[in-house]
């Protein structure tokens, strides 16, 4: 989830920044698009690193 979430949002950014070189000029759906990506990818990325921790055998929690 988290990768595809990087992914999403490093495409909108970069649509972003390919309409800008063409048009001088952003639509608003694309910057709600643009801005929706990365607001998710702030949202993911506290699970994002507790699950990569958890693969990692790094869990915070104490075995007993």
């Amino acid at each position: 989830m988290g990768a595809k979430i990087l992914i999403d949002a490093l495409a909108a950014a970069e649509l972003a920044r390919e309409e800008w070189s063409e048009n001088k000029a952003f639509c608003e759906y694309c910057q709600v698009a643009t801005l929706c990506s990365f607001a998710s990818l702030a949202l993911a990325a506290p699970e994002v690193m507790s699950a990569f921790q958890t693969l990692m055998g790094q869990s915070d929690q104490a075995s007993g």
